[in-house]
């Protein structure tokens, strides 16, 4: 399936592996520097915003692509002009509902909130970058996307050097936002017959936008709760020390995400571009599953094996006990991976509100397990709570909301049906 893609994917690989080396080294020399308090702080505020963030782009990307790749020309240019339009009153919304949750919650450490409170808006533009990989441009997209890292990585060691406070690494956040849509936006200009001023809006397809992508937004956000409960878990029942150290293990799984989507964007466009009619669909979404859970089992062997040489060296003592919570949250990748999948699934077939479905039972049922677990057994109790209840939505809750799925997950495990 990827034969022919092999120069796309080898571009965002590259991209996702500078983000994986960033990530590692550069945000343990910031954590190493916060302490695991001051890094607990940070984490929780990085993912409340990622909720409205999420909210905001309206968890819309693979629609995006897809919808993006099989237009060209003239409509195409009317439905991106259409979905920004649309996608721009949303996201101020949102950042409404984020300065209401900051006012009336009365958080501490509220400037940092206020300060990230900037990355909501900017998620309305997320569908440029889709644009760009829908137009075949991966090389252009994982070039600006690694400088932005890189730009981003020594202004955190700048900051580190000079004992910056906790509210300039905020800052970089908000920054980094904002220099990968600026960068994005003078692309399009540049190299695109796209103008959004000389593009007509429908006002039909907007609303068709939104009617497509409403079950989405909600289940984004969601979403993002649900992968960070253990955080906010963590928080309430441990206190922020201890979710500075779990954000630590997340600094071990989050980027196996980043190499998943290097793959999953060119998957994406070449089945939209088959069409779901094709004979061979349901052949290569099982081909994918599988090489999925293959990069999966790697990056599981990678972590258990790296993470007992790099914690130690890269942020001390205190996050010592951040070893043993990665060799078993690194389980978690497996459904992470074949998750990602669905999401191609879920976007072709239209049928998003499976994805609402899901999470709207996945949420309790992870609260329940981690607040058990975490209670019981603490920060390992967490880790493996966590690996449990993504299994059992990756896996059996689409048995009950996406039945079809199911059984092609069943035959890429070897599992014959019937």
């Amino acid at each position: 399936m990827f034969s022919k893609n092999k120069s796309a994917i080898s571009w965002l690989l590259l991209e996702k592996i500078l983000k994986i080396v960033v990530g590692v080294f550069v945000t343990a020399y910031v954590a190493r520097y916060l302490g695991p308090e001051k890094w607990g702080v940070f984490a929780i505020a990085l993912g409340t915003v990622a909720i409205f963030s999420a909210a905001a782009g309206m968890g819309a990307d693979h629609v995006n692509l897809s919808e993006l790749s099989k237009r060209d020309g003239k409509d195409g240019s009317v439905f991106l002009a259409s979905a920004i339009f649309l996608r721009s009153i949303w996201s101020v919304l949102c950042l409404i509902l984020f300065l209401l949750f900051i006012l009336f919650t009365q958080i501490e450490n509220s400037m940092v909130y206020y300060i990230l409170a900037g990355t909501v808006p900017l998620a309305a533009l997320s569908i440029l970058g889709n644009k760009l990989q829908a137009d075949g441009r991966f090389q252009n997209f994982a070039v600006i996307s690694g400088t932005v890292i890189l730009i981003g990585a020594v202004l955190k060691v700048i900051g580190v050097v000079i004992f910056m406070p906790l509210t300039f690494f905020v800052a970089i956040a908000v920054l980094e936002a904002v220099l990968a849509s600026a960068f994005i936006l003078c692309l399009i200009y540049l190299r695109t017959e796209f103008r959004f001023s000389k593009t007509n809006i429908n006002l039909k397809q907007a609303k068709s936008y939104f009617r497509l992508c409403l079950p989405l937004a909600i289940s984004a956000a969601l979403i993002m709760l649900y992968l960070r409960l253990e955080l906010f878990t963590v928080d309430y029942f441990l206190g922020k020390e201890s979710a500075g150290i779990w954000a630590a293990v997340a600094m071990f799984l989050t980027p196996w995400g980043l190499v998943a989507s290097s793959v999953i964007p060119v998957a994406n466009k070449v089945l939209s571009t088959r069409g779901i009619n094709s004979n061979y669909y349901e052949e290569d979404i099982i081909k994918l599953i599988r090489g999925m859970l293959a990069v999966a089992l790697v990056a599981i062997g990678v972590n258990m094996f790296s993470v007992s040489y790099l914690v130690p060296i890269l942020l001390g003592e205190k996050f010592s006990q951040v070893t043993e919570l990665v060799w078993i949250a690194s389980f978690v990748i497996i459904p992470l991976f074949m998750g990602s999948v669905q999401e191609i699934w879920i976007a072709q077939q239209r049928t998003t509100t499976t994805v609402l479905k899901k999470v709207v039972i996945g949420i309790p049922l992870s609260g329940i397990l981690l607040t058990i677990f975490t209670i019981k057994w603490g920060l390992t109790g967490t880790a493996i709570a966590m690996v449990i209840s993504h299994l059992l939505t990756a896996l059996l809750l689409n048995y009950v909301f996406d039945k079809r799925f199911f059984l092609i997950q069943l035959q890429a495990l070897g599992i014959k049906n019937g």
